[in-house]
Formats: C-alpha cells, sequence, structure tokens
C-alpha cells in the first residue's frame, strides 16, 4: 500500500514539474525573443515591467526607465506591449500590440522535434 502511494506522489510530481518546466521553457523564449526585437530595433533601453495573462496570451510590458522624473525620450512610446503566444508544441509567436489595442506580428520561431 505504501509503494502505491509512494508511486503515486512521485507521478504527481512528475507531472507538476513537467508543466513548470513548459512555462519556465515559454516564459525564456518570450523573454529572449522580446529582447533580439528590442536589440534589433535599438530599442535596448526599455526594462521589462509586468506579464499579465488574458486567454491563451501572455502579455509583457516593457517602459522606458525614468531618470529624475522625466522620461529618456518623451518622442517615442514609453510603453511597448507585446502578446507572446504558442499555438502548438513547437511554435511561438511575439505581436507587438499598438496603443490602439491592434496587434502585428513580429517574430516566429519553430523549434525542432527531438
Amino acid at each position: 500500500m505504501k509503494s502505491l502511494m509512494i508511486i503515486g506522489i512521485v507521478f504527481f510530481l512528475h507531472a507538476c514539474t513537467s508543466e513548470v518546466n513548459k512555462d519556465h521553457q515559454q516564459a525564456f523564449i518570450c523573454k529572449s525573443l522580446i529582447q533580439g526585437y528590442l536589440n534589433a530595433q535599438h530599442l535596448q533601453h526599455y526594462e521589462f515591467h509586468r506579464k499579465t495573462t488574458e486567454q491563451l496570451k501572455i502579455i509583457y510590458i516593457y517602459k522606458q526607465p525614468i531618470v529624475s522624473n522625466l522620461m529618456v525620450d518623451v518622442a517615442q512610446n514609453t510603453q511597448l506591449k507585446f502578446a507572446c503566444l504558442r499555438p502548438s508544441e513547437n511554435r511561438f509567436e511575439l505581436k507587438l500590440i499598438t496603443p490602439h489595442q491592434d496587434e502585428a506580428s513580429i517574430l516566429y520561431l519553430y523549434l525542432s522535434k527531438k
């Protein structure tokens, strides 16, 4: 009886670990795609602010740093919003959300299957 209970606990913990690893992998990939986009657009000064979830999308919000209560560059958007989706097990999509809440796909990533 004890061994059945231990086996059940091991399977439960393995399932939880697998889901946590998937979430960690997705967060790592999404942040890497965003950082790559910011670097390519010469927007490295934007900093991660917060992450929220809307339906099946994870929303990442990046903001410009504030120096002495003044924005570094007032001409640009002070906030950038990205939606990161995982439509399938091996595909990621990064979208830029405009101030009018329109979404423009900017990057795709396809992972090869092992």
